[in-house]
């Protein structure tokens, strides 16, 4: 689900489903948007390499981040894609 962090200037994607932030990374990519992917388990970040771990914990998030220059077009590309998005 698509989040700001509080104090952040940066743009959040996160889901459970590792299929959708593929999606959000790829659509980033072709926009030329930058950004950086990490995983979240057990209230700790890792960056996240091309292969995600084989050992990912239930409960684990993927997320995409944007850097703050780029937070608008983020959020619109984002709203336009079949993923997730927050209840």
């Amino acid at each position: 689900m698509p989040a700001e962090e509080s104090g952040s200037a940066e743009f959040f994607y996160s889901s459970g489903y590792l299929y959708e932030v593929d999606l959000v990374a790829e659509e980033f990519e072709r926009a030329g948007i930058p950004f950086y992917r990490f995983i979240e388990t057990m209230g700790e970040r890792f960056q996240m390499s091309a292969a995600v771990p084989a050992g990912s914990l239930p409960g684990s998030r993927f997320v995409v981040a944007v850097p703050e220059p780029d937070t608008a077009r983020a959020r619109a590309l984002v709203a336009s894609l079949p993923v997730s998005r927050p209840e």
